[in-house]
């Protein structure tokens, strides 16, 4: 975000990489769903089922994108089993477009 906010460039590693993300505030409600709805053990996660590339997300932050040098070893994708949480009842509330403009809205006031 301070790059968005200071209208700098966005750097990225890499292109094509695909990653489930989740907001801040998730986890803690998450981790009140565990404890109300007797939820046993490890391996709940959290996140959104839609996974999006690196660039689509950086290009909903800015068009001044900075490509880097991928390093070696690092993770190209990711992927979690949202089945734990959603036989509790858990489901996102909103997805990262929406999450996105209202960071930046915030921002702007």
């Amino acid at each position: 975000m301070r790059a968005v906010i200071f209208d700098q460039d966005l750097n990225v590693k890499r292109k094509t990489a695909h990653e489930q993300i989740c907001d801040a505030q998730i986890p803690i409600y998450s981790a009140l769903l565990l404890l109300t709805e007797g939820g046993q053990g490890d391996g709940y996660c959290i996140g959104n089922i839609k996974t999006y590339e690196i660039n689509e997300v950086a290009k909903m932050f800015s068009n001044n994108i900075v490509y880097l040098e991928q390093r070696p070893g690092e993770r190209l994708e990711s992927s979690i089993d949202l089945s734990k949480m959603q036989s509790l009842g858990w489901k996102p509330n909103y997805g990262l477009e929406e999450y996105i403009k209202t960071r930046r809205k915030d921002n702007d006031t």
